[in-house]
């Protein structure tokens, strides 16, 4: 080998290891392969084709809010004029910025990674239902009219596709009537409809209260009237009277017919403590005033009466 040819050979070799060192991770065709993935997620989501949309990420069902949101055609598109303004593949992961419009113009960061030797996407963290309340709750939400999902541990968080839906929250033990009906936007998490934010909505609100206490009044009045007619022993008794004796013709004070709290232990059932009241009773043979108030549990009935299971004394 001549002299001149071994230098020629040695500077190729030199110069292919410096263009494997500078040259970006993942080749065109890595790129190409990536970027043809997310153009077709991006159609279909233009296109209402929400199955082929979810075949294409890394998604799995339980991740979204609604099983309709992956296993049904939409007349509506998720998306307009989608367009992938960059794109860059590191090894398995590749990332992409991307505007739509949702009608609003909007831009992000998407994500890809390559699953099994095929590319997948990563559907963004912005794109998904973020609901909550400031308390333990018995609540739903029903999304678009046709899908409900309950509420755990005070938050839903589920995947969604782009776009605004239609948000109620409903009681579904029927106790309380709630008023909240609101529009969500994704991305964003903006709201129409209410006021304050959708991840910090009263557990149990004042208007729904006001009408769960006019309903209960009634019922507590019906409760301490056989719990006179026990002389106190009946299982409608609240503690305080417990080991006294009605006085004659005295009459309860009216603060015990309203509520002082409504809450949840189990996320299930809703408990329920009044204000205190006050009456004359007699006690080791003289007269007193004992205070008592009612606590319990609160239902409704097959016909949707509201129930009230009240703690023993």
């Amino acid at each position: 080998m001549s002299r001149v040819r071994a230098v020629l050979m040695c500077a190729a070799a030199v110069l292919a290891v410096s263009l494997t060192a500078c040259a970006p991770p993942g080749g065109a065709a890595d790129a190409g392969d990536a970027e043809e993935t997310l153009t077709t997620f991006l159609r279909a989501l233009a296109d209402g084709e929400l199955p082929t949309a979810f075949s294409l990420s890394t998604a799995a069902a339980s991740d979204f809010a609604c099983t309709g949101m992956i296993d049904q055609e939409q007349p509506a598109p998720s998306i307009a004029a989608p367009e992938i303004r960059s794109i860059a593949v590191d090894g398995d992961r590749a990332s992409a910025e991307v505007a739509y419009r949702t009608p609003a113009e909007q831009v992000d960061d998407v994500d890809l990674e390559r699953v099994g030797g095929q590319w997948r996407v990563v559907i963004p963290d912005s794109w998904r239902l973020d609901v909550g309340f400031d308390a333990p709750v018995v609540a739903e939400l029903t999304i678009d009219d046709d899908c409900r999902v309950p509420v755990e541990d005070a938050h839903v968080q589920a995947l969604a596709w782009p776009g605004n839906y239609r948000v109620a929250v409903s009681d579904p033990t029927g106790v309380l009537e709630r008023p909240e009906q609101f529009l969500y936007a994704v991305p964003g998490g903006g709201v129409t409809g209410i006021d304050g934010d959708a991840t910090a909505l009263p557990a149990v609100p004042e208007i729904a209260l006001s009408t769960l206490g006019a309903r209960m009044a009634p019922l507590l009045e019906q409760a301490f009237a056989a719990c006179v007619d026990a002389a106190f022993a009946g299982s409608t008794c609240p503690a305080g009277l417990t080991g006294a004796a009605p006085a004659p013709g005295a009459q309860p004070s009216t603060d015990y017919l309203f509520i002082e709290r409504v809450w949840t232990d189990d996320a299930r059932t809703w408990r329920f403590e009044t204000r205190p009241g006050s009456v004359e009773v007699v006690r080791d043979g003289q007269t007193t005033s004992a205070e008592f108030r009612f606590t319990g549990t609160l239902g409704t009935d097959s016909a949707g009466a509201l129930t009230l299971g009240l703690d023993a004394g």
